[in-house]
């Protein structure tokens, strides 16, 4: 018996919105009364959805600005701190008891000798915005800056990723990428330094 394909589980909200739009008033208007009730009721329920669907998006759109005024504030900091360092170690040279009774911690510099490995643990979250997500992964020991990617195709293509804009973040393992809305997006992380850059990372899916 062939019946009406509902389909609500593959559909997004954006999609859902636009399928009532045009099929609402044409039930509405049907010549029986009942259909047309399902038609009103459901064009009554497609303006709550539409509403509540526009108040996430502000929120989210809010959430994102909280995360770049975070994001911002942190490279503040680490330049404050550098300037600090730079400043004790210019003004007390060589004098490292000095710098560590000022609550610095000393040690040789760190020169990578290899490039970092594999990122891991990749994670996106999906509720900043429509075209905007977040995105997680672990610290990886010897990346001075991460490089990201995104994909909108088939991810085992290489073709398919391009870099995102910015590509890179240096030091913190948090950052955001943008994504098209509607479809499957898929992001990769890979760790750099002064020898070159590491793995990329498993692809982590992003549905926009």
């Amino acid at each position: 018996m062939v019946k009406i394909k509902n389909d609500l589980f593959h559909k997004t909200i954006g999609e859902k919105l636009a399928e009532v739009t045009t099929i609402g008033p044409l039930i509405a208007a049907d010549a029986n009364a009942d259909v047309a009730a399902t038609g009103a009721a459901l064009i009554a329920e497609n303006g709550v959805l539409n509403q509540k669907n526009i108040d996430n998006t502000m929120a989210q759109m809010a959430a994102l600005a909280s995360t770049k005024a975070l994001m911002d504030e942190e490279n503040t900091w680490n330049e404050n701190y550098k300037a600090a360092s730079a400043k004790m170690m210019e003004k007390y040279p060589n004098n490292p008891e000095k710098w560590k009774a000022s609550g610095f911690k000393t040690g040789a510099a760190k020169t990578p000798t290899v490039a970092p490995g594999k990122v891991l643990n990749v994670s996106v979250t999906t509720t900043i915005s429509s075209t905007v997500n977040d995105v997680h992964w672990d610290t990886l020991t010897g990346a001075k800056i991460y490089k990201k990617q995104v994909c909108t195709g088939d991810p085992t293509i290489e073709a398919n990723w391009h870099a995102d804009t910015p590509d890179d973040v240096a030091f913190q393992s948090h950052s955001t990428v943008t994504v098209v809305p509607n479809v499957t997006n898929w992001v990769r992380i890979a760790g750099s330094n002064g020898i070159g850059q590491g793995e990329w990372s498993n692809p982590a899916k992003a549905s926009a």
